[in-house]
């Protein structure tokens, strides 16, 4: 169940969009503009400061950078590109940081695993709101269980 303050805050989301939407086409570009105005109402949701915000997209890119890092490697005789880094398991959630998998103990391949499927399962929370919203719960709900499946599969092996 959502808060008030959290209901507070998705009106105003909705409503500054639904705003733009009815002017034309609705863009992360216009919607930075609009709110640019500091009497906009989410003038606050935006850092303003430049050197803060460049900051703070320069290490966005640098995850960008990080996760396109490959290694071939050769698994049942196929050969398969596959990733080299993954959030480092051994921090906090909040903690910023990276470690190469050959590198990882057991329990921290497993604590990566545990973390790459709860990215899976968020993004699968957005499916499942977009297909409610366009009327494709059944066909979600059938990839929802593969999924399912699979992370059940996954486990014991970890």
């Amino acid at each position: 169940m959502k808060t008030n303050k959290v209901k507070a805050t998705q009106e105003a989301y909705r409503k500054a969009c639904a705003e733009l939407e009815e002017r034309g086409r609705l863009t992360p570009d216009a919607l930075v503009e609009a709110a640019r105005a500091a009497s906009h109402p989410l003038h606050a949701y935006f850092d303003w400061d430049d050197t803060r915000a460049a900051a703070k997209w320069r290490r966005e890119q640098a995850r960008e950078i990080i996760a396109r890092v490959t290694v071939e490697i050769t698994r049942s005789g196929r050969v398969i590109d596959t990733i080299v880094y993954v959030r480092d398991p051994s921090v906090n959630l909040d903690a910023q940081g990276y470690r190469n998998v050959s590198r990882l103990s057991a329990a921290e391949k497993r604590a990566a695993m545990e973390y790459a499927l709860g990215q899976l399962e968020g993004a699968l929370a957005r499916a499942d709101e977009v297909a409610v919203a366009l009327g494709f719960e059944e066909e979600l709900t059938s990839f929802k269980r593969r999924v399912k499946a699979a992370r059940a599969a996954i486990q014991p092996s970890l």
